[in-house]
């Protein structure tokens, strides 16, 4: 017959962790109606003032801004024409007068001809590259993708256009007008190998950025754009204490039977987190190196007493969904553990009794030294500083012993981390 433990930490459980982590989502949507980000404005007069921006991970390019002084103050809104750019989330926006082609774009309304309908505005136009060679960005109220280019202080668009072709066999075929390769061909001329990447370069923003920082490292020339938003990525150290029980789901009776309380250990390690553009960085890839072991003891029948542990190194790879709350953030953290074990320890002894004559070896012939395991817990951060508790369920593993059969055994951690990011 199979046994289950239910895995208690002095009353954390796994169904604890799960309503811990709704309870913070439902916390989480209190916050939602504002999002509040350091951020600054320069006036018309060159002013730069300090507050708080109303951050809505635009996906398009907002109209307005509301601008706090303080968090607890009260809002002013700013169009294009009353401030000269703003700055929030890592995004630098600048107020300018651009000209772009409202001309259809989606297949379904392209048209038999080549006729652009230019418009004149005002515009917040983001700024994905600055430096000598910048590049701007803009999204109209339909959906349509803008990119400019700076010439003699003013912004060029880049000019790009598809529509209906009647080819040789009658039939309508969508086609592109691309004069914004020739457009950049020249503007970054001066690099010798940037000719070879237009070829297949398509009109979207990762290619376009891509190819800006292709083109200052092949010239040398200084990037100097404030736009994090572009790339963002964390890098730092965890360190806190983990507890760990050892399951045993079959076998001989001094592993099913015997009490093997849970281990209280040190971990340690460093992460890389990569934090996707935008969606005001909410989703993030985290990857976790961390020392990770585990030693219990048990004592069965007043005779067998058995040492089992194992030292790990493991690799967390964890998908994170952000909450912004104030200052501060909380995150929702689920992924995978690999762990490749070192440094085992495994011992039984045997006290001489009526029952059990004394012996002295493994407990196991061979122990298992990859560990697999998925992990779920939540995070809490301030600037630099971060507080991480996440539950880790390890999947069933199988010790050899004598004989050739085998004891199935899982291993589930409770981790409690501190960090603190470079």
């Amino acid at each position: 017959m199979i046994r289950f433990k239910i895995i208690n930490y002095k009353g954390f459980s796994f169904r604890l962790a799960v309503i811990l982590i709704i309870s913070l989502i439902v916390f989480s949507t209190s916050f939602a109606q504002k999002n509040l980000q350091p951020g600054s404005i320069v006036t018309t007069d060159n002013e730069t003032i300090q507050g708080y921006i109303d951050y809505r991970n635009w996906e398009k390019n907002p109209d307005k801004i509301e601008f706090y002084k303080t968090q607890t103050g009260i809002s002013t809104s700013y169009s294009p024409l009353e401030i000269k750019s703003f700055i929030v989330s890592g995004e630098v926006y600048r107020s300018e007068i651009i000209t772009i082609d409202n001309s259809p774009f989606r297949t379904e309304n392209l048209k038999e001809e080549v006729v652009y309908n230019y418009q004149t505005d005002t515009v917040f136009l983001l700024n994905l590259v600055s430096g000598e060679k910048s590049l701007d960005y803009y999204i109209d109220i339909n959906g349509k993708e803008h990119f400019f280019i700076t010439k003699n202080s003013g912004r060029e668009l880049l000019v790009y256009k598809r529509y209906l072709k009647r080819g040789d066999d009658g039939g309508l075929n969508v086609a592109q007008n691309m004069k914004y390769v020739g457009q950049l061909n020249i503007y970054l001329l001066d690099c010798s190998t940037i000719q070879s990447k237009l070829a297949e370069l398509k009109y979207d923003r990762k290619n376009l950025i891509n190819l800006f920082q292709d083109y200052y490292k092949c010239t040398g020339k200084k990037m100097d754009s404030k736009n994090t938003a572009i790339k963002l990525n964390e890098f730092g150290v965890l360190a806190g204490v983990s507890y760990t029980t050892l399951t045993f789901y079959n076998g001989m009776n001094y592993f099913m039977e015997a009490d093997y309380p849970p281990s209280a250990n040190i971990s340690a390690g460093l992460y890389y987190n990569i934090v996707f553009p935008r969606n005001f960085g909410r989703f993030a890839l985290c990857n976790q190196l961390l020392y990770y072991a585990y030693k219990t003891k048990s004592f069965y029948d007043s005779a067998i007493t058995t040492s089992l542990g194992m030292n790990y190194i493991l690799i967390n790879t964890l998908a994170r969904y952000k909450f912004p709350v104030g200052n501060s953030d909380l995150f929702l953290l689920s992924g995978t553990s690999i762990g490749f074990g070192f440094n085992e320890t495994n011992h039984q002894k045997y006290d001489e009794t009526s029952s059990y004559r004394a012996s002295d070896g493994k407990a196991f012939k061979e122990m298992e030294k990859f560990h697999l395991g998925i992990n779920i817990g939540i995070e809490f951060r301030f600037k630099k500083y971060s507080i991480e508790g996440r539950y880790m369920y390890g999947f069933r593993k199988y010790d050899f012993v004598d004989g050739g059969g085998s004891v199935p055994s899982s291993l589930n951690a409770l981790n409690i981390m501190i960090g603190y990011q470079f």
